[in-house]
């Protein structure tokens, strides 16, 4: 009994595993997706600022003179 029993549970953990492996990847593809989602809104954002800071500059620049 407790034979077949341990039989059956490694079938399930190996067809676990398989599974688990299968959503690993399309994890690993969302993963990807996102953190490029992010460095690209991070990069837009961060040219934003810097834009306006140049723009800041030339603006303090043009009233100084």
């Amino acid at each position: 009994m407790s034979n077949y029993h341990q039989k059956s549970s490694y079938i399930k953990s190996a067809n676990m595993k398989k599974n688990h492996y299968n959503f690993n990847i399309w994890d690993i593809v969302i993963a990807i997706v996102i953190y490029f989602w992010l460095m690209a809104t991070i990069y837009i954002i961060y040219c934003r600022l810097t834009e306006n800071k140049e723009i800041s500059e030339q603006v303090s620049n043009y009233r100084t003179k």
